[in-house]
């Protein structure tokens, strides 16, 4: 299969397409070079995530004393954060194979390996996650004060880990350059971004369908018959699905990165004119 040149200034619809072209013939790749060291963080994360929801919905379908339900709420709340810590490491880390995997396929590498990209994810691991907390909590801030603040940030950002992975930054240097790099294509950006996310939403929502059907009649035929205990039952059930919904989300990750890592090129083509080398 002919390669995808990402060094070259390209429009919305070409980005798309290369980022559709990219997904499709290497997303089995990417699995490949990251599960050897994503299944455990994730496996016991999705565990533990998925024990915990299926816990909260049991709890529910009981009697609790009005007097201790708020501390029962918040324990079953609480037991869900050692799952999302897991799964946070295993999202950190399979978002910078996702950047590393695009950088060395640019480069021209044909076989990506572990070994490949094992050396970014031990160099750039603390910075993305670090840096991921300051950049959310700088895009929060700004949607809480006006919400166009948060929007504008989000978009410079969004390539700011690229940055860093590609052209071997501090963590200083590619939040400085995010600014500098978006000059005059902010809102070609945002455009893409906006598609792209569209397309990730509708990815998820067609996959999380079929459960909202199935609660849905669920908590029909529990309300008719007067037993809402049963609707509560088949939500804890469902619960064990979450390790499948974040396979999607995994999935919608790469297609991120690959957005995210194609509008970078394209604004590097712009700016400093590199081309293929």
């Amino acid at each position: 299969m002919e390669r995808i040149n990402f060094r070259e200034a390209a429009d919305l619809g070409k980005m798309l397409q290369k980022t559709a072209g990219f997904v499709r013939s290497n997303l089995l790749g990417i699995f490949k070079v990251s599960i050897l060291f994503l299944a455990v963080p994730f496996l016991i994360g999705a565990f533990i995530t998925a024990k915990g929801f299926a816990g909260m919905q049991s709890m529910l379908a009981t009697d609790l004393d009005p007097a201790n339900a708020p501390y029962v709420m918040w324990q079953s709340m609480s037991s869900l954060l050692p799952g999302y810590f897991f799964m946070g490491i295993a999202l950190v880390l399979f978002y910078i194979v996702c950047l590393s995997y695009i950088k060395h396929y640019v480069n021209g590498v044909e076989n990506i390996t572990l070994a490949t990209v094992l050396p970014d994810v031990k160099k750039h691991f603390l910075a993305v996650f670090f840096g991921g907390l300051l950049v959310g909590i700088l895009c929060y801030l700004g949607a809480i004060l006006c919400l166009i603040p948060g929007i504008y940030l989000g978009v410079v950002f969004s390539h700011l880990f690229a940055i860093l992975i590609v052209e071997e930054e501090g963590f200083g240097k590619a939040f400085s350059k995010s600014f500098s790099l978006i000059k005059g294509q902010w809102w070609n950006s945002f455009l893409l971004f906006f598609v792209s996310s569209l397309i990730v939403a509708g990815i998820s929502f067609i996959v999380a369908l079929p459960t909202y059907i199935i609660m849905a009649i669920s908590m029909f035929k529990n309300v008719e018959a007067n037993t809402p205990e049963g609707m509560f039952e088949s939500m804890s059930k469902m619960a064990w699905l979450v390790p499948v919904y974040l396979v999607v989300y995994f999935i919608n990750m790469v297609i991120t990165a690959t957005v995210q890592a194609a509008n970078y090129y394209n604004l590097v083509e712009r700016q400093e004119g590199i081309g293929e080398r």
